[in-house]
């Protein structure tokens, strides 16, 4: 009787230790030199339709949960919106450039991350950030599980596949890890119940249960991938986590975003979720100001201490250990690129401008448009006149840019 009463009292003070942080029991690939970094790329994910920015409560609560141990970005915008474009600003922090936005000179975060010593796994569920062009540059093997046309496919094979490879390694440097999950892409088949759970208004479009369905699914993946890293030692007194998304999705809206992206630098499509925790990160931080899909990579880099990037994207990493509540970025850049023509835009705090490339005519949102994005943060009402000194901006960044950059 003495004995088990003392078993369980030993076993109640290695629980609570375990729980309170004072001790951690030996978990296989357990890291203990440097910080590890999980970079998640979530596809077609509108930041309005997340939890955490307002979005329906039930659609991401696992993302909603991250930002209440973590901190996340109120204003970030995408670079581009397209899946490969947008992707390759997130990982080499430039801009996209031509048709081929992953130049062969800008190294990836998986090649400088290798180059700082770290193993890298990474993988994708979009055939659009597949080897095919380029995206497996720094890591060994890269996991391409899109399949069929590689649109919409589930995030849990590629989680799986990455998981058995850091599952694998079991012990060595830091690791770097990425993944881009497909679970919002179209084709959307969520159950029609599972669909309708996600309604609460009576004038949405008929795309938005389905769409916030998928977007439910994403944020499933993201809890997969978490919880099956946190089991193989990767967990947040150790390890990093980013999500961000490559571009949103215009889910017809009424104001002409169209029903999905790419024809479009509309706020639908260009307003980026960025959220992070773990190891370094404040707890419910939230970071004011503009931020640029091209400040990821610098400010992954600067949370650990990688240094070498130079170019147009800054480092925030001070804004999410908490000790600044804002950027001081003062413009950001998008291109649109579309068989119905190019667009390009430009960002301020309280303003935006879309312009047209070309002489094509442009489906979506034909003309030059200026918005006051405070006032109309969907950037549903054009300005009566456009801004004319933003719009100077826009045109001195893309002659900067070059021709390149605004030719679809």
């Amino acid at each position: 009787m003495r004995r088990s009463v003392a078993v369980i009292i030993i076993l109640a003070l290695v629980a609570s230790a375990t729980l309170l942080g004072w001790w951690r029991p030996f978990r296989p690939g357990l890291r203990t030199q440097g910080t590890n970094v999980v970079l998640i790329i979530g596809c077609s994910v509108r930041k309005d339709q997340l939890s955490p920015y307002g979005g329906h409560a039930d659609v991401t609560p696992s993302l909603r949960s991250a930002t209440r141990r973590g901190a996340l970005f109120v204003d970030a915008v995408t670079a581009a919106v397209h899946t490969t474009p947008s992707t390759a600003a997130i990982l080499t922090g430039h801009h996209p450039v031509g048709p081929e936005p992953l130049l062969p000179d800008l190294p990836t975060l998986a090649e400088r991350f290798r180059a700082a010593g770290y193993t890298t796994h990474g993988g994708t569920a979009h055939v659009d950030a597949g080897a095919a062009f380029g995206f497996d540059r720094g890591f060994d093997p890269y996991v391409d599980a899109s399949g069929g046309d590689g649109r919409g496919a589930p995030g849990s094979p590629v989680i799986d596949e990455v998981l058995d490879q850091v599952r694998a390694r079991r012990a060595g440097p830091p690791a770097f890890i990425q993944v881009l999950l497909a679970d919002a892409h179209a084709p959307r088949n969520p159950s029609p119940l599972l669909a309708r759970l996600f309604v609460d208004e009576v004038d949405l479009a008929p795309t938005i249960g389905p769409y916030r369905a998928a977007v439910h699914r994403f944020d499933q993946a993201v809890a997969r991938l978490a919880v099956g890293l946190e089991g193989l030692g990767y967990d947040t007194t150790n390890t990093v986590f980013v999500v961000v998304s490559d571009h949103g999705e215009g889910l017809d809206h009424p104001k002409g975003h169209g029903h999905g992206y790419g024809a479009s630098t509309l706020a639908s499509a260009t307003a980026m979720p960025w959220i992070a925790w773990g190891s370094g990160i404040a707890w419910g931080q939230v970071v004011e100001g503009l931020a640029s899909q091209v400040d990821v990579a610098p400010t992954i880099l600067g949370l650990v201490g990688v240094n070498g990037y130079a170019g147009p994207g800054k480092d925030w990493s001070a804004q999410l250990r908490g000790e600044s509540k804002r950027t001081t970025r003062d413009h950001a850049y998008a291109v649109a690129w579309s068989p119905e023509g190019a667009r390009a835009a430009v960002f301020t705090a309280t303003r935006s401008c879309h312009v047209p490339v070309g002489d094509e005519p442009f489906r979506d949102n034909p003309g030059v448009t200026c918005f006051d994005r405070l006032a109309d943060p969907l950037e549903a009402f054009p300005l009566p006149t456009p801004d004319t000194m933003l719009l100077e901006q826009l045109e001195g960044w893309m002659a900067v840019q070059g021709a390149e950059t605004t030719v679809p």
